[in-house]
C-alpha cells in the first residue's frame, strides 16, 4: 500500500511539473540547436522559405511585422527569429537579452531592386545608377552611416531632390531599421530611403513613396502602383519569374536571432514587479502611434526600452490588452475616456508632459493657415469655441450638430484619424464626430467649402499636406520643432496632455491614477475647467474605438 502511494505521488508530481516545472530551454548557439525550436519569420520573404526547408521539425510562426515576432520572444512564445541581417543588427541593438548568429548565416543573398518587367530602358538606368554609386563610395558610405553597431544618431545627408517631371513611384516595407523605416517626422528614411534618393537625383525625376506590407510590394509592382521596389528585396529565381532586377545593391544576409545564453527574457519576470512610476519603463516594451510625439519621447527618453509602434489607436490599445507591450503612451484626454469604458486598464501616474496642437497646413499655403487664424480668432470671439469645448471636451457628448453654410468654393481636403477617441474624433452611426470634425466642418462653412474627409494612418498625415495631397490636418497635431520644418500650424487652439497606461492589474496600487485631472488648456479657458470633477460627464459618454 505504501509503495502504491509513493508511486501515485511520484506520478502525480511528474505531470504537474510536465506542466508548471518545465525544464529550462537549451539556449540556441548554433543553427543544429534550432532543429525543433519555435522559429518566428517574416510572411513572404526568403528568410521564410529557407526556415522552412531548412529546419522541417520546428515550429514555424509567420509575422506581418518583424516587431510582432520580438514582442512573441519577449514572452516566451519564440525560441528564434530568422530575419534579415540589417534588421537583426537594430533588434539586437535595442534589445540587449538578444544577439544573432554572426559566424552562421541561414543564406547569402544580395538586395537589388525590382521593377517591371520590359522596362529595359529604366533597368539600364538604374544599372549605371548602382554602378556609379559604387564607383564613386557612396554605397560604401552608406552602409558604414546606416549598418553601426551602437545606438548614435544616423547621419543622414540633407539631398536636395529634383520636383519636376513625372515621380518614380517607390514601393517599400518600411519597418526593417536601418535598411528601411518611417523617422519621428514620418519621412521614409533609413538606408533604402537615401538609396531611393540617390536615384531621384541621378536620374532626375522626383519620387514618391508607398509603404505597404512586403509580401504586396510585387504585386503592386505588376498592377502598375508603384514603378519600383526598393527595400533590401532578394533577386530569387521564382521572382524574377514575374519581374525584373538590378544589379546588387547591398551584400545582405539571412541569420537568426537568439536570446543570449543565460539571459531570462523580461516577460516571465514582469509578473514579479508591478510598475510603480514612469521610471521602470526602462527596459520594458512601450507601445506608442507611429510618427507621434510620444514616440519621439520615448524613443529618446527610454533608450534601453523596445518601443513598438503602432499606425492606428485601436492597434495601439490592442497591444495593450492582449500583453504585446507593457504599458503604452497616448493623449491624457482621450485616455480618461477609454479608462471610464474599461476597467482592466488604468493610468500610470499623472501626465508627463502637455503639448499644444494645431491644424497643419502646406507650408506654401500661407494663405488657408491666415485664413484658418482668422476664423479661429473669430470663433472664439463669438462664443462658439467655448461652447464646442463645454460640449465635446467637459460634457463628453456624442451629438454631432449640424453645420449650414454655402459649398461653392470648391472643396476643403481635411486630413484626419478616425479612431483617435473621443472627445476627438470617432466614428458613430458611419459617420465621423468629435471636437475635431466639427472645427474643420466649421471651417469649411466658413470659406463656402466643401469639407471632404480623408481618413488615414496618422504617420502618413504629414507627408500628405507637404504633398498637397490633403489641405489641412485637422487631428490634434501636436507642435514640434521637426514637424516645424514640414508643415505650417496654425495658432495653437489647445493643450493636450500625455500619460502612460497599462493593464491596472501590472500597476502598483500606488501608482494608479484613478481619479479625474483637470483638463490642461489655454489661459482663455482655464476659468472654465480650474474646478472640472468626474461626476459633470455626462451619463450617455462612452468610448468608440474601432
Amino acid at each position: 500500500m505504501k509503495r502504491a502511494l509513493l508511486t501515485i505521488m511520484a506520478l502525480l508530481l511528474f505531470l504537474a511539473c510536465s506542466n508548471g516545472c518545465r525544464k529550462q530551454e537549451k539556449p540556441i548557439t548554433t543553427l543544429d540547436d534550432a532543429k525543433t525550436a519555435r522559429i518566428g519569420v517574416m510572411i513572404g520573404t526568403t528568410g521564410e522559405q529557407i526556415t522552412k526547408e531548412r529546419f522541417p521539425r520546428a515550429q514555424v510562426k509567420s509575422f506581418d511585422d518583424v516587431m510582432d515576432a520580438v514582442a512573441a520572444m519577449k514572452s516566451g512564445q519564440l525560441e528564434a527569429i530568422v530575419t534579415a541581417y540589417p534588421t537583426a543588427l537594430q533588434v539586437a541593438k535595442l534589445n540587449r537579452e538578444f544577439t544573432f548568429l554572426k559566424q552562421e548565416p541561414l543564406s547569402n543573398e544580395d538586395s537589388s531592386i525590382a521593377l517591371r518587367k520590359g522596362e529595359e530602358q529604366l533597368l539600364a538606368d538604374l544599372n549605371r545608377v548602382i554602378a556609379g554609386l559604387q564607383a564613386d563610395g557612396t554605397l560604401a558610405a552608406m552602409k558604414k552611416r546606416w549598418f553601426k553597431e551602437d545606438l548614435s544618431p544616423y547621419q543622414e545627408p540633407d539631398l536636395t531632390l529634383p520636383s519636376a517631371g513625372k515621380p518614380l513611384k517607390i514601393g517599400v516595407c518600411a519597418t526593417r531599421e536601418p535598411l528601411s523605416f518611417v523617422d519621428k517626422s514620418g519621412r521614409i528614411s533609413g538606408h533604402d530611403g537615401e538609396l531611393a534618393r540617390w536615384v531621384s537625383i541621378r536620374l532626375n525625376r522626383p519620387i514618391e513613396f508607398l509603404n505597404m506590407k512586403f509580401m504586396a510590394l510585387i504585386p503592386a509592382l505588376q498592377s502598375g502602383k508603384i514603378d519600383l521596389i526598393i527595400s533590401g528585396m532578394t533577386a530569387t529565381a521564382e521572382r524574377k519569374k514575374t519581374v525584373n532586377f538590378t544589379q546588387p545593391y547591398f551584400a545582405n544576409a539571412q541569420v537568426m536571432l537568439v536570446r543570449k545564453p543565460g539571459v531570462t527574457p523580461p516577460a516571465s519576470q514582469s509578473g514579479a514587479t508591478k510598475l510603480s512610476s514612469a521610471d521602470d519603463l526602462k527596459d520594458k516594451r512601450i507601445g506608442v502611434l507611429l510618427g507621434s510625439v510620444h514616440d519621439t519621447y520615448a524613443t529618446k527618453q527610454y533608450p534601453r526600452a523596445t518601443v513598438l509602434q503602432y499606425k492606428s489607436p485601436s492597434d495601439l490599445m490592442l497591444a495593450v490588452k492582449s500583453g504585446k507591450v507593457d504599458a503604452a503612451f497616448y493623449t491624457h484626454e482621450t485616455l480618461l475616456e477609454v479608462l471610464r469604458q474599461d476597467p482592466e486598464l488604468a493610468l500610470l501616474g499623472k501626465p508627463l508632459f502637455s503639448v499644444p496642437i494645431a491644424v497643419g497646413f502646406n507650408k506654401d499655403n500661407n494663405s488657408l493657415k491666415n485664413q484658418f487664424n482668422t476664423f479661429l480668432h473669430q470663433l472664439k470671439a463669438n462664443g462658439q469655441f467655448n461652447d464646442m469645448v463645454t460640449r465635446w471636451i467637459l460634457q463628453g457628448s456624442t451629438r454631432m450638430p449640424k453645420v449650414d453654410g454655402a459649398k461653392n468654393n470648391g472643396r476643403l481636403v481635411i486630413g484626419i484619424v478616425s479612431d483617435k477617441g473621443m472627445p476627438f474624433t470617432i466614428i458613430k452611426d458611419n459617420r465621423m464626430i468629435g471636437f475635431d470634425v466639427e472645427l474643420a466642418e466649421r471651417f469649411a462653412a466658413w470659406l463656402g467649402k466643401e469639407p471632404v474627409f480623408a481618413d488615414m494612418e496618422f504617420g502618413s498625415l504629414i507627408a500628405a499636406a507637404s504633398t498637397n495631397k490633403i489641405d489641412a490636418i485637422f487631428s490634434t497635431l501636436m507642435i514640434t520643432d521637426e514637424r516645424k520644418k514640414q508643415v505650417a500650424f496654425s495658432d495653437p487652439y489647445y493643450e493636450l496632455g500625455a500619460s502612460v497606461f497599462a493593464l491596472k492589474k501590472n500597476i502598483a496600487e500606488t501608482a494608479i491614477k484613478s481619479d479625474s485631472p483637470k483638463v490642461v488648456t489655454p489661459s482663455f479657458l482655464s476659468d472654465l475647467v480650474t474646478s472640472f470633477q468626474s461626476n459633470i460627464i455626462h451619463e450617455r459618454r462612452y468610448l468608440l474605438i474601432l
